[in-house]
């Protein structure tokens, strides 16, 4: 699969691990340079939805391809119950001095 990742701090380590997996991967950022640095997924950060039905098993192949759980929450109906984790996020950062390495995990 071609991917097309924009950013190589923290999301560069998904491009990394999706090349690795032996996907065509290619970075853009402001320096230029083409390799993603990495840097943050965190074991167990599963959660996506996918708006178009098609899309689904792409995304599901995509997240297990870093190692990591695919947890489908629903198809464009659940928009707004994702938008709606944003601002928990935000109430879990903000105590925690700003760090945004909190995140939200399923257990099963």
């Amino acid at each position: 699969m071609k991917i097309a990742v924009i950013g190589k701090g923290n999301i560069g380590t998904l491009g990394s691990k999706w090349r690795a997996a032996g996907h065509d991967v290619v970075f853009g950022a402001r320096d230029g340079s083409g390799e993603g640095l990495g840097g943050a997924p965190v074991p167990g950060a599963n959660l996506f939805f996918a708006a178009d039905p098609e899309a689904r098993a792409t995304a599901e192949q995509l997240i297990s391809a870093v190692g990591l759980e695919p947890a489908f929450l629903g198809d464009a109906t659940a928009t707004q119950t994702v938008d709606a984790l944003l601002p928990l996020w935000f109430a879990l950062v903000k105590p925690n001095g700003g760090d945004r390495k909190v995140v939200l995990r399923i257990v099963r």
